[in-house]
């Protein structure tokens, strides 16, 4: 049995349970966080926050959409504004960018981090095609997704309970259920459906209309002046979200996302990247080369 899924049952929290949870962009990142505050009664979330909010623990135990709530999410992704830079102005990978929750002053708290990662081929995929319709904020650059993911995926070896990898969560209620017994959540597929509109929602079929339920769930977010300064921003797209037809998050194609990159030169070095088959092949199972051939252990596809 594999570490992330040896857990015996699920163990209600004694106290509340901060969650700082880190991922590049098109990792299911939304899908998962969604999830996670459906496992508890009230859980509330911060987004894509800047990478030092963590340093200072009033910006947790003092928030006012944190009130109440019995875990408390913040998020931190790789947009370019974010991210700390090197000195030659580039951008530094993701885990090097984030400040560690300092749990200085939150001891009435269960504080974790966690870590979402997505196989490299089908996350490169979404990213290349989210920023053709124009709605990526993290670095374009090849090689910093590939530093950015091989540091993840390294980590990944030494802390393996603190990641959710994201094709697991996916496609295996048994690895779902895993996960919600380590947090201490009370089981549900209630989210499981829906496409998060955060972020643009999927790169390729975009964000249906959000369930009467899940609009109910975030009442203070929709009363919130963030949100009504996006709405008088763009109230188109909010109004085509909600008569768009639903879109079934189940049914999405997220493992074949990187045919969308085969024969595209800016995408040769991905496939050539021996350290990144290696570690995509140990963690995720499989590895893509450039004519398209799905490697999995002791046989290939095409």
């Amino acid at each position: 049995m594999s570490p992330e899924l040896a857990v015996a049952a699920p163990a209600p929290l004694a106290r509340g349970l901060v969650l700082q949870v880190i991922g590049l962009q098109r990792s299911g990142n939304h899908a998962i966080i969604d999830w996670i505050a459906s496992l508890f009664p009230r859980a509330a979330h911060l987004n894509n926050l800047a990478h030092d909010f963590g340093r200072n623990p009033a910006n947790v135990a003092g928030h006012p959409t944190f009130a109440g709530a019995d875990c408390r999410i913040v998020s931190f992704e790789d947009a370019r504004i974010k991210l700390a830079r090197t000195a030659d102005g580039g951008f530094r990978p993701l885990l090097d960018s984030v400040v560690p929750l300092d749990p200085d002053g939150l001891d009435e708290f269960d504080c974790r981090t966690l870590y979402i990662l997505r196989d490299p081929y089908n996350c490169w995929a979404s990213r290349v095609k989210a920023r053709e319709a124009g709605g990526l904020t993290s670095p374009a650059e090849l090689d910093y997704f590939l530093d950015s993911w091989t540091a993840m995926a390294r980590r990944h070896a030494a802390e393996p309970r603190s990641f959710v990898l994201y094709n697991a969560w996916f496609k295996d209620r048994a690895y779902r259920q895993a996960v919600c017994a380590r947090l201490g959540g009370s089981y549900s597929e209630r989210t499981l459906g829906e496409v998060p509109l955060e972020g643009g929602g999927s790169s390729f079929d975009g964000a249906g209309r959000p369930s009467l339920r899940t609009m109910a769930k975030k009442l203070d977010y929709y009363r919130s002046p963030g949100f009504r300064r996006r709405l008088l921003q763009q109230p188109g797209s909010y109004l085509r979200r909600l008569l768009a037809p639903s879109v079934d998050g189940r049914q999405l194609q997220v493992d074949s996302r990187w045919q969308h990159l085969l024969g595209r030169d800016d995408a040769r070095a991905l496939f050539e990247d021996a350290t990144v088959r290696e570690l995509s092949q140990r963690i995720f199972g499989f590895h893509v080369d450039g004519a398209g051939q799905v490697h999995r252990a002791g046989r290939r596809s095409g």
